[in-house]
Formats: structure tokens, C-alpha cells, sequence
């Protein structure tokens, strides 16, 4: 049986055995639960950032991939409430990528009992780190197994610009509704009529062009609906050539590409943290272009 130096090095070198489930769980039977849960809160509470990623992947596959449900009574039992409960305190933590981090595990690990954390985690953070805000909230809306219109409409109202943005983006990435009577149509319908109106340009230029999918998607459901999806108006060349016009719209610099640019400044900067100036600062870098 490995001592507690080599069990962490067992994790820390998981990298090379990406997806091997026999890793997995030889690693996860190697030592007792008690040396489990420690190794492991000691390697996230690491100053290590490298450390803190390669721990949270090890969990993240583990959960996911490791040894069968069967073995282990519930999540929490399965991961450790040492374990879970340190991944909700880093969802909090002064610095962004180790919150980043920490909220995509608990997602992904289905920890349903971190809820209440990651709802804190919001109103903490929603107008502090807008960045953090799509991860977030795609992340409690999959444990929640529903959309919460209320978080939306929250940041979709912030005095913050950069959180007003940012929940377009939230909305581009959620499955787009079937049903135009459904809350989450009509959801759609009155963010972005808000937004339409925003203050600044490029919250604005934003909801435009999403603005235009959501209709452009609205006429074919209608069609659907009409059974008229065979007529001139609604072919294929036509919705071909109307998405075309709408992507050809696209603003320059919609709220994703504002995610990778700036991910690259702060990489290339070798810093895992940011202000909200810092990144309004990078925003004005960019010149708006009329499409």
C-alpha cells in the first residue's frame, strides 16, 4: 500500500493516464478513505495552481469514470464531504481560475448538495467576475435540472455592463426552446428587448444579433406549427441565405470571443486573476465595427 506521498504523486501524474479506468481504480483502492480524503484536500488547498487543476481532473474522472456506483452508497460518500465541502469553499477563493475550476468539478461530479454554495457563489461574485458567470450558471442550471429565470433576469438588470453581457452569452449557450409559449421563449423575449436598449454599444450589438436568431428561429417553429415548411418563404435556400445575412451581422467582438482573447491576456501575463477594470480596460481596446 502506497504512503501518503506517493498516493498524491499517484494523482498528480493522472495526466498521462487520461481516461484509463483501470488507473482509476487502482488509485481510488490503493489506501484507506481516510488517507483518500486528505491527500486530496491537501492537494487543492495547495498553493500549487498546477496542483489545484491536476486534483480537480482526477475528481472529475473519477466520478465520472472510475469505479461503479454500486461501490459507493451516494456521491458525497463517494468523493468525501472533505472533499466536496473544500471544492464549495474554492468557489469563493481570490482568484478566478481556482473558482473556475472548483465550480465545473461540482457540476460535473453532479453535487447537487453544492447548490446552495454555487447560489452564494453567484451573488458574490455575479458583478465581480462576469467571466465566471456562464460556467456558473450553466452549472447550477444543470444540477437544478431547469433554467432559474430569476438568476437571468438578476444580472440581466446589473449595474454592471460586463454582467449584462455576459448573460447573453449565458442564453447563446443554453438548448434553444421548442415552444414559443414556453417561460424560457418568453425568457428570451424580454432579455433581449431589454437589452436592445442597453446603455452600452457593445451589450447592445449583442442583443441584436441574438435578437435576430431568436426570430429567425421563431419563423420556422411558426412554419412547423403551420405545417408551411415546404413554401418559398421557409426552403432551405432562403433560411440559408437569412442565417448567412444575420451571421454576416455578427458583432466583432460578441462576449465568447471576449472569454478566449482575454483568457490568452491573462495567460501570456501569467496571472490567474482579474478586476473588473482590468477587463473593461481590455474591452475598450477594441474598436466597435459596424457590420
Amino acid at each position: 500500500m502506497p504512503d501518503h506521498a506517493e498516493f498524491q504523486q499517484s494523482i498528480l501524474q493522472y495526466y498521462p493516464h487520461l481516461h484509463n479506468r483501470q488507473y482509476l481504480d487502482e488509485v481510488f483502492h490503493s489506501v484507506e478513505r481516510t488517507v483518500f480524503d486528505r491527500s486530496i484536500v491537501e492537494l487543492l488547498c495547495s498553493e500549487n495552481a498546477e496542483y489545484f487543476g491536476n486534483t480537480c481532473l482526477f475528481i472529475r474522472d473519477l466520478v465520472l469514470l472510475g469505479p461503479k456506483p454500486e461501490e459507493c452508497e451516494s456521491l458525497e460518500q463517494f468523493c468525501g464531504p472533505s472533499v466536496v465541502s473544500t471544492l464549495e469553499d474554492f468557489t469563493t477563493a481570490p482568484n478566478h481560475h481556482r473558482r473556475s475550476q472548483a465550480i465545473y468539478t461540482l457540476g460535473k461530479i453532479g453535487s447537487k448538495s453544492s447548490l446552495p454554495a454555487l447560489r452564494r457563489t453567484f451573488q458574490a461574485q455575479f458583478e465581480k467576475d462576469p467571466l465566471l458567470l456562464p460556467g456558473l450558471l450553466f452549472e447550477i442550471f444543470w444540477l437544478e435540472e431547469k433554467e432559474d429565470a430569476a438568476l437571468i433576469e438578476e444580472a440581466a438588470v446589473s449595474a454592471q455592463y460586463l454582467t449584462r453581457w455576459a448573460i447573453l452569452d449565458v442564453l447563446d449557450k443554453r438548448p434553444s426552446p421548442e415552444d414559443l409559449a414556453s417561460p424560457e421563449w418568453q425568457l428570451r423575449v424580454l432579455v433581449y428587448a431589454r437589452l436592445l436598449e442597453d446603455p452600452h454599444a457593445r451589450v447592445r450589438a449583442e442583443a441584436e444579433y441574438q435578437h435576430a436568431l431568436l426570430d429567425f428561429e421563431a419563423q420556422y417553429l411558426r412554419a412547423v406549427a403551420e405545417g408551411t415548411t415546404d413554401s418559398a418563404e421557409t426552403s432551405k435556400a432562403v433560411r440559408r441565405a437569412a442565417r448567412r445575412e444575420i451571421e454576416r451581422r455578427r458583432p466583432s467582438l460578441c462576449f465568447a470571443d471576449l472569454e478566449v482573447r482575454f483568457y490568452n491576456h491573462l495567460h501570456n501575463r501569467a496571472s490567474d486573476d482579474y478586476t473588473v477594470s482590468e477587463l473593461d480596460e481590455f474591452v475598450r481596446s477594441y474598436s466597435i465595427k459596424t457590420p
